[in-house]
């Protein structure tokens, strides 16, 4: 292989893709707890891991309990959630929605984001980890973190050009993982403390991010060029450099702003909100109580329900991790640096919300 000959290419590619599953193979094997749990381990099941290649042969189609259980006759198929910790249909929301099934019929439509998380992060910590593995600078990895985020901006202004549907280009994980890309380009920047005189330009830039951010979500459409002509990247862009400033220095005014209760108290039940406001808006209307004040009826009966789904079911649950959690080592102050970069954030928050 190590001079050119007729098809030494195409077995050089095949040796990497095999190169490439032992060592994902010998990763799950030589863990200190076994992998019992995850799309990962649920893709090397040989019962489960035949409802999720029948997913992955037709994402656009509805999939129900009755096509996972023809496609994999073993009922366990049924049951993957409690393995993979999600059930499948959720999988591939985004993917049904952006290839053009009816979302407007599917109660879970607004999972749609979650489900390009899981297909993220089915590829990123494997890949970062066999980056690490071999040594690959940090630096290197950043400039190629970098690099995918124009990729990506790139293919969906090429897809806006050549006339592709909305809902194929804003529910696509192709044309949406430049924001997630972006989250960890902006962990790896966080890890180094930078000069005084480079920490003032940054809270300069924090502020134009924020100012940014406000003015595009009072002004910008969903359905205009713009988002999809490089937006959702500069979106992605303005909101990692706004957490990289206010995570840089937490004495600043605008660190002081984000940190206010009212502010923080939206943040504790933004994932209830989340679930919960898609209900409302497709299928509740206060119209014949309050007239025209119907959309902020909507928000407000949203923030409430979110707020005691949050402190009567999320909180609750949320406090039983630490009975069931591998370690209970805590995680010290300085040790900041230790943590895995496989997400966007650098420290993990009290709560996940």
């Amino acid at each position: 292989m190590g001079e050119p000959a007729p098809g030494s290419e195409i077995v050089v590619n095949r040796l990497a893709d095999v190169l490439f599953v032992q060592m994902l193979r010998a990763h799950i094997a030589s863990r200190e707890h076994p992998c019992n749990k995850g799309w990962l381990r649920a893709v090397f099941d040989p019962q489960i891991g035949l409802a999720l290649k029948s997913m992955h042969e037709n994402v656009a189609a509805r999939c129900t309990v009755e096509s996972l259980a023809a496609a994999c006759p073993d009922q366990r198929s049924l049951e993957s959630s409690s393995m993979v910790g999600e059930a499948p249909p959720e999988y591939l929301t985004n993917w049904r929605m952006a290839l053009g099934w009816d979302y407007s019929l599917d109660p879970t439509a607004i999972i749609w984001s979650l489900s390009i998380e899981e297909q993220f992060y089915l590829v990123w910590p494997p890949l970062l980890f066999l980056l690490l593995s071999f040594r690959v600078k940090r630096s290197h990895i950043a400039v190629a973190l970098g690099l995918i985020v124009i990729a990506v901006a790139l293919h969906r202004a090429t897809l806006w050009t050549n006339g592709a549907e909305l809902n194929r280009m804003y529910y696509g994980t192709d044309t949406r993982a430049d924001a997630l890309f972006v989250g960890c380009l902006s962990a790896f920047l966080a890890q180094h403390r930078l000069r005084a005189r480079f920490q003032l330009t940054l809270r300069i830039l924090g502020l134009a991010a924020a100012t940014l951010l406000v003015y595009l979500i009072s002004t910008v459409s969903f359905t205009g060029q713009f988002l999809y002509r490089g937006g959702y990247t500069l979106i992605a862009l303005a909101t990692g450099l706004l957490i990289w400033s206010v995570n840089d220095s937490e004495h600043t005014w605008l660190a002081r702003v984000l940190a206010f209760y009212p502010v923080r108290w939206f943040g504790l039940i933004s994932y209830s909100l989340y679930l919960w406001h898609w209900l409302l808006l497709r299928n509740v209307s206060f119209y014949y109580f309050v007239g025209e004040w119907d959309a902020w009826a909507k928000f407000v009966a949203a923030v409430t329900i979110a707020a005691l789904s949050f402190f009567l079911i999320e909180k609750p649950i949320n406090k039983l991790k630490s009975r069931f959690s591998y370690s209970t080592r805590r995680i010290q102050p300085d040790a900041k640096q230790q943590l895995p970069l496989v997400g966007p954030f650098v420290q993990p928050s009290e709560q996940n919300t």
